[in-house]
């Protein structure tokens, strides 16, 4: 996987042979602009999975109390 910080270091080589090039000021650029794609990319993934162990978690716990619902709802049914 590519990482913000190897596109932001990569270097190309520069070809002389029919004397045009890229202009390395807009390589750059790209690269600039790729980069910090790929590095709000990576912070928006995280948090998404934050929010999903977040939701799991809440799951859990949801079920534990539909478990203690469900308990007591038995109990109170033997009683009578």
């Amino acid at each position: 996987m590519l990482t913000a910080k190897e596109v932001r270091t990569c270097e190309f080589n520069m070809h002389r042979l029919f004397e045009e090039g890229y202009d390395t000021d807009e390589v750059d650029d790209v690269l600039d602009q790729c980069a910090d794609t790929i590095e709000i990319l990576y912070h928006l993934l995280c948090q998404s999975h934050d929010k999903i162990d977040e939701l799991e978690q809440e799951i859990v716990n949801l079920k534990s109390k539909q478990r203690n619902v469900y308990s007591k709802h038995q109990a109170k049914k033997r009683r009578r």
